[in-house]
């Protein structure tokens, strides 16, 4: 078991492992997708290198526990049968992402292990809260097994990756290990040296954020920079660093103006309906980000706020739908675009009117003769009552 927080090189490890070893190297992975586990993915994938699942798998989610013990026992000698001629490891990434069902697979497996020669390396990244409950009981109960061995790793420094590498791969580049493991600088933290942290576009636009959040400081807003490896971050390399702003005021030029930069303002509140006023209080917002589990409260909320999006749990993303239209209300813009709705609003739908050739309408155009006046007479008694007194 390898264990330690994310880039700390627990794959590199594995990595090394499996390029020396002379067994049957069998590989899955507890991924997730979107926030969701895969139901079962790294069994699926195991048992894609055997052929396929047994037949007994069919269903186990549903099966009693002893049901589920003999598929168990099926998917494991499918596997690596007992007094397998060839010895085999199996390799598990990212075990806090398991499933229930494959956490008691690998349990079994590791349990059954010796009689099958069978090897188990897993990794566990122990940053991250489990899946389910039941992986950190399966990390208790494989750690407890004879022959069980647990690495917990820790981020090293340059020097210390080169001693790592010397004992393990004299052959790697020290350097080149580090920096594909220990050294990356999004899991550092570090901005200036991380290509993947955008720039600000332009001085002028990295003075005028700059000035944005001074005038908040100088209001009394305190100003929280997010800059964990403490780097220089200035207009000359353009690094402008994650900034909350919390205490803001309605005064402030950040809570009057449009931001375009990595700057976030927080306004606090007790109950929803307090927020809500204040949105309504102001101009309809161009877009609304609630993040919410609840469906109910979050269809509440949609409905009390005028804004000309919405999404939920994630932010812009609505923009990118070509099925939804997009647009503002009222002072965040007028109009609607993409899809069908962007069709309509770059359309212009010109009406057209078709008179008969012959219509009632000829007798109310002059020259007026006793016909017009008998029919004039007609519609002003129905409208108004008798008009024996009225005069042609």
């Amino acid at each position: 078991m390898l264990s330690g927080e994310a880039g700390v090189g627990k794959s590199s490890l594995v990595a090394l492992e499996r390029a020396a070893a002379v067994t049957d190297v069998i590989e899955g992975s507890c991924l997730q997708l979107a926030g969701q586990a895969l139901p079962l993915a790294a069994l699926e994938q195991i048992f894609d290198a055997r052929g396929g699942w047994p037949d007994a798998a069919d269903g186990a989610e549903q099966q009693s526990a002893e049901q589920r013990l003999r598929a168990i026992r099926v998917w494991a000698d499918a596997l690596a049968p007992t007094g397998s001629p060839t010895p085999t490891t199996v390799v598990i990434d990212d075990l806090q992402w398991a499933d229930e069902t494959t956490c008691d697979f690998l349990v079994y497996l590791a349990s059954t292990a010796a009689r099958r020669r069978l090897s188990l390396v897993l990794t566990l990244r122990d940053d991250e809260t489990p899946l389910v409950g039941r992986v950190q009981q399966a990390v208790a109960e494989l750690t407890r097994l004879p022959g069980a061995e647990c690495i917990e790793l820790q981020r090293l420094d340059r020097e210390e990756t080169r001693e790592l590498v010397a004992v393990l791969a004299p052959d790697h580049d020290p350097d080149a290990w580090y920096e594909q493991t220990q050294g990356n600088p999004y899991l550092l933290g570090e901005l200036v040296k991380n290509d993947d942290y955008s720039r600000i576009i332009t001085s002028q636009h990295y003075r005028r954020l700059t000035a944005l959040v001074d005038d908040a400081e100088r209001r009394g807003a305190r100003v929280i920079r997010i800059n964990p490896a403490q780097e220089t971050c200035d207009e000359a390399n353009r690094v402008f660093p994650p900034t909350l702003l919390t205490n803001v005021t309605d005064e402030m030029a950040v809570m009057q103006e449009e931001i375009f930069g990595p700057v976030l303002p927080i306004r606090e509140y007790t109950r929803m309906e307090d927020a809500i006023a204040y949105v309504n209080a102001r101009p309809h917002p161009l877009a609304l980000y609630y993040f919410e589990e609840d469906v109910t409260r979050a269809v509440d909320v949609i409905g009390r706020i005028s804004a000309g999006g919405v999404t939920i749990n994630d932010c812009v993303f609505h923009v990118g739908q070509v099925g939804l239209p997009f647009g503002g209300v009222g002072a965040s813009g007028m109009g609607r675009y993409h899809g069908f709705d962007g069709f309509e609003t770059f359309s212009h739908k010109k009406g057209v009117f078709v008179q008969r050739r012959w219509t009632p309408l000829a007798l109310f155009r002059p020259p007026y003769g006793a016909t017009s006046r008998r029919l004039l007479r007609f519609l002003l008694e129905g409208r108004f009552g008798s008009s024996s007194d009225t005069k042609d």
